[in-house]
């Protein structure tokens, strides 16, 4: 399976589809362990249809698939809202994000949030992955 060859295990528990190509949903749902979840917010627009096969892909892996498409009836007010704090300038996201880390120290990050909530001798409350450092 796609999933062991690149993550090196059966899969991951859940997986956030979110290029907004039809070729990257069927690889989502590869990278999916069974019994796992998909939340798919990428494929806003039509860009065509897929190869899937709901007893492989789905049923038979018991795998959970989720659509986003927006924040409900409330949308509109909610993006507004926030390209107003966006507007404001300075960091929005400072008293949300507690740490930041490298691609390298992701599995650090991700076991401090299963144990302890604690980080570099901080508490986590957000952790914000920075591919490039």
């Amino acid at each position: 399976r796609e999933a062991t060859r690149l993550l090196g295990t059966a899969g991951a528990d859940v997986v956030i589809g979110a290029s907004g190509l039809p070729s990257a949903f069927i690889e989502a749902v590869g990278l999916i362990i069974d019994g796992g979840f998909l939340a798919e917010v990428g494929n806003f627009t039509d860009q065509g249809p897929v190869e899937f096969n709901p007893f492989s892909d789905l049923l038979r892996r018991d795998v959970t698939i989720a659509g986003v498409y927006g924040a409900g009836p409330n949308m509109l007010r909610l993006y507004e809202t926030g390209l107003r704090i966006l507007e404001r300038g300075g960091d929005a996201l400072s008293r949300v994000v507690s740490h930041k880390v490298p691609l390298e120290r992701v599995q650090e990050a991700l076991e401090a949030l299963s144990s302890g909530y604690r980080l570099d001798d901080r508490e986590v409350i957000k952790v914000a992955i920075a591919p490039n450092g």
